[in-house]
């Protein structure tokens, strides 16, 4: 055989290589949820971390709690006790019980845990990472501007972090929609939810999440998203914001990409972003030490990065 031939062969066994290790991904992402709902219903704590566990469902209850205040705020009686004990129960229930809630609170959790990683191994501040001064400092008003918001913004994702609490208004759209059904269906025995329901999307407005912030950021300034491709002079947020923006996927994903089992999936999403192969190790040298970059990925160009993620979101 020649040696172009043993080239081409040795190319597809590792872009074989490459599927698999998706597909490994693929089915640990899968059990993900249900694995986490059975965790926070019956307490075991043996395939995932006490802390990862507690701040999903601190989570649970803070919006679940959240809603229940709204009702009382607006019913003509307080709540009996039974009467508050089975509208949380049913809120949390409702709320965990749903894989697209769920994947949102792990992929939080998951930032979270990074981001603290990171400020212990390196020192990068939680908040307000090298990058973020860099804009905060920039000459450019509206560049400076959007850092400031996304600043504040950050500080107020880690602080409710630290206690374990995700605000309504921090909510993505989808599951922010999801949350007036459950307020219709599980609070309107007790009060007329139809009058809290309008007021509550009155007041949300996606376009100061704190995602959307880190958002304007980036595309405020030319380059931006590839300097924030740098995580430990990025930060989490960023690099996860700049991540989803050059690769497609989705920053709950990506979030949870961040784990050892994903590897793959993180290095073909930041081939996607024309990541070189030094790069991709440099990162992973940051976030897993001991681990590699996966073979076959400094071969891939791109567009086949990309096609390969399309496919393995097909699959899943």
């Amino acid at each position: 055989m020649s040696d172009k031939g043993q080239s081409g062969a040795s190319a597809l066994s590792m872009e074989d290589d490459l599927h698999a290790s998706l597909a490994r991904g693929n089915v640990t992402l899968a059990s993900a949820t249900p694995i986490l709902q059975h965790l926070l219903e019956n307490h075991d704590r043996t395939m995932f971390s006490d802390e990862i566990i507690a701040r999903i469902g601190g989570m649970v209850m803070h919006v679940a709690r959240q809603i229940l205040d709204l009702l009382e705020a607006n019913s003509e009686k307080e709540f009996d006790g039974s009467q508050f004990v089975d509208l949380s129960k049913g809120f949390a229930s409702a709320i965990s019980g749903n894989s697209e809630f769920l994947t949102h609170l792990h992929a939080l959790a998951i930032e979270t845990q990074m981001t603290e990683r990171l400020s212990e191994r390196s020192g990068l501040d939680p908040v307000l990472s090298p990058l973020l001064q860099d804009f905060v400092a920039s000459g450019e008003e509206e560049v400076a501007t959007a850092a400031m918001r996304a600043l504040a913004a950050q500080a107020r994702f880690v602080q409710h972090q630290r206690r374990m609490e995700l605000p309504l208004s921090e909510l993505p759209e989808p599951l922010f929609d999801l949350l007036l059904q459950y307020l219709g269906e599980l609070g309107g025995q007790f009060v007329d939810t139809n009058k809290i329901a309008p007021s509550l999307r009155a007041h949300y407005d996606p376009a100061k999440a704190r995602t959307a912030q880190l958002c304007d950021v980036l595309t405020a300034m030319p380059n931006a998203p590839v300097h924030a491709l740098e995580i430990d002079h990025a930060g989490v947020a960023f690099f996860l914001t700049a991540l989803h923006l050059a690769s497609g996927e989705t920053r709950d994903v990506l979030a949870l990409a961040l784990c050892e089992s994903q590897v793959a999936r993180l290095s073909l999403s930041l081939r996607c972003g024309s990541a070189e192969t030094s790069e991709i190790s440099q990162l992973l040298s940051v976030l897993h030490p001991d681990v590699k970059v996966p073979e076959g990925v400094a071969g891939l160009d791109p567009t086949t990065a990309v096609a390969m993620l399309a496919q393995t979101r097909m699959d899943q």
